[in-house]
């Protein structure tokens, strides 16, 4: 894992050891990754799961970029829909998210104040999710159209061929 820090560090042009970071695994599984960086009052927090389009069966693709949205967007028994971007909107942070081949990354900055907050989302989210059919029917739309509009660029099914 250190290797993968170092290397993408230098990609965006960082110079070795011009990061400090520490790593923990924490008994459930959970690796959490703290760097300190010098942005006074602010942190990012970024959850990767390790879980993308690499583990979907062939003809069958899509799952965990519709995951990645619908974890983003619905309600769980704890937060409203939404809640995410109206945290956001009210602390100047812009959430955002991805889906890879072999990961789904989910990643804010924010004030410091806000962190714990944020996290019960997170967590509430990996437990708490509600699945409910019109919200469903919703972010299948939305993840469909956005294949098919990357589909429809030159080389679009090229990722399926690979």
């Amino acid at each position: 894992m250190k290797r993968i820090i170092a290397a993408a560090l230098i990609a965006l042009g960082v110079p070795a050891g011009a990061v400090e970071y520490m790593k923990e695994t924490l008994p459930n599984g959970l690796v959490v990754i703290l760097a300190k960086t010098d942005a006074p009052g602010t942190v990012t927090a970024m959850a990767r799961y390790q879980v993308g389009s690499v583990d979907e069966d062939d003809g069958r693709r899509g799952f965990a970029h519709f995951f990645e949205h619908y974890k983003a967007n619905k309600a769980t028994r704890h937060f409203p829909a939404g809640w995410v971007d109206a945290f956001g909107a009210s602390h100047g942070a812009q959430p955002n998210a991805s889906t890879f081949f072999e990961r789904t990354d989910y990643f804010v900055t924010m004030p410091v104040v806000a962190l714990e907050r944020y996290l019960k989302w997170e967590a509430s989210t990996l437990s708490n999710l509600l699945f409910e059919q019109a919200p469903f029917d919703q972010e299948r739309g939305a993840v469909i159209a956005e294949v098919e509009q990357g589909q429809n660029r030159p080389y679009g099914f090229l990722g399926d061929k690979v």
